[in-house]
């Protein structure tokens, strides 16, 4: 594997397309190079809801493991039925079943051997995020059209710079900012990767 690449930045070429672009450019910072709608296609063939609606969580974990990168995959052990914040959504019945997929989705790779491990509260991947040189941490959000969407977090300097694929750009935020913005946001699934 080639040394890390500098911190960088892609808008996802299609709608739902999130996934595969919050991957690609980990996979680019983590030494193997290249942002290229081909690759991000590529990925999403791997990657994707048997529906086209978006990519899984645990597929995008596989997926990483498959190209050689330290992955763990975390995801909160609660029933999709506990997920009531989003049902509060106009996409309420999608919503339901899209959690409900990748939860067992989620269930089906952790017993097939997926690194997995539980958790209860996001501050505990913060925690590891600024202490890990290097980590990069893929989330599972609700965004603020209330569509479930991936983003990709990066520790710099003491801050978290979140690369948003929708709008194709790197955000800046200090720790107190990223908690109340972000945490109310995230869905339970995140995916850890290192090199």
């Amino acid at each position: 594997m080639k040394q890390p690449a500098p911190l960088a930045f892609w808008k996802q070429s299609k709608f739902n397309s999130c996934g595969p672009a919050v991957m690609m450019t980990a996979l680019h910072e983590l030494g193997m190079p290249g942002l290229s709608e081909k690759r991000e296609m590529e990925i999403w063939k791997q990657v994707k809801h048997p529906f086209g609606l978006g990519s899984l969580p645990a597929r995008m974990a596989i997926y990483a493991a498959s190209q050689g990168v330290k992955v763990k995959f975390l995801h909160k052990n609660i029933s999709p039925d506990h997920f009531k914040i989003y049902w509060k959504t106009p996409r309420k019945t999608l919503h339901k079943q899209l959690i409900r997929t990748y939860y067992e989705t989620a269930k089906e790779a952790e017993n097939n051997g997926l690194p997995t491990e539980h958790y209860q509260d996001e501050q505990e991947i913060l925690d590891r995020l600024m202490e890990t040189p290097g980590l990069r941490v893929i989330y599972l959000i609700i965004d603020d059209d209330g569509v479930l969407h991936f983003v990709l977090a990066r520790e710099k300097d003491g801050r978290i710079v979140v690369m948003d694929p929708y709008y194709g750009r790197n955000n800046v935020f200090d720790l107190p900012d990223f908690q109340n913005r972000r945490f109310p946001a995230m869905v339970g699934y995140a995916i850890l990767l290192s090199a």
